[in-house]
C-alpha cells in the first residue's frame, strides 16, 4: 500500500483538533483564538500558501533547478506546517504530541 505523504501529514495535524475539542477549557480556549480576526486572516493566507506550493507549484520536467528548488520549497512547508501544530500543542497545553508529531514526521518524510 502507498501511503500519500501530503495526505498523511494532513491526517497527523488533523488529530489535534480532535484533541482539543474534548475538553472544555480547550475548546474555550479555541473559539477565543478563532474569533481573532488576525488569526484567522493569517491562518488562511498560510494554508493558501501551503496549497500553492503542495499542489499547484509544479516545475516541468525538464527544469532541473526548478525540481531543486521545488523540493526545497516543499520541505520548507513540511517544516513550517510541524512548526505551526506544535505551536498549537503549545497553546493547549499538549505536551505529549509533538513527540509522535516530530517522530512520525521524521520517520515518514526523513528529511
Amino acid at each position: 500500500m502507498v501511503i500519500n505523504e501530503d495526505m498523511f501529514l494532513f491526517g497527523v495535524i488533523c488529530i489535534i483538533p480532535v484533541i482539543i475539542l474534548g475538553s472544555d477549557e480547550k475548546r474555550q480556549k479555541a473559539i477565543n483564538m478563532l474569533s481573532s480576526y488576525t488569526w484567522i486572516s493569517q491562518f488562511l493566507l498560510m494554508m493558501i500558501f501551503m496549497c500553492y506550493v503542495l499542489f499547484i507549484n509544479k516545475p516541468a520536467d525538464d527544469d532541473i533547478d526548478g525540481k531543486n528548488d521545488a523540493i526545497r520549497m516543499r520541505k520548507a512547508v513540511y517544516q513550517g506546517a510541524i512548526a505551526f501544530v506544535i505551536a498549537i500543542c503549545a497553546a493547549f497545553d499538549l505536551t505529549i504530541a509533538p513527540f509522535w508529531l516530530v517522530f512520525l514526521s521524521a520517520f515518514f518524510f526523513a528529511f
